[in-house]
């Protein structure tokens, strides 16, 4: 993302990704080169998600976590569409 020609960077995920993001391989490399996350929601508590947004904050406390509304796609895996 550092060699990107673009003024802000955003990361948009799911909310499991969201909550072990800071167990990637060199994750204040990747929150360095961002300005924004987005979260969506499918299943994972508030607790959880304030609890994944603390370590992040950890790791880059000035990256704004934007959680997204809930819809009607929650129960609906990417995973799972992608084995048809």
């Amino acid at each position: 993302l550092s060699k990107t020609l673009v003024n802000h960077r955003s990361l948009l995920v799911g909310d499991d990704t969201f909550n072990g993001l800071t167990l990637w391989h060199e994750p204040e490399v990747l929150l360095a080169n961002l300005e924004r996350i987005y979260v969506v929601p499918r299943k994972f508590s508030d607790s959880d998600f304030t609890e994944a947004r603390r370590k992040i904050q950890t790791l880059r406390s000035d990256v704004i976590i934007e959680r997204l509304g809930h819809h009607q796609f929650e129960d609906l895996s990417s995973t799972e569409l992608r084995k048809n």
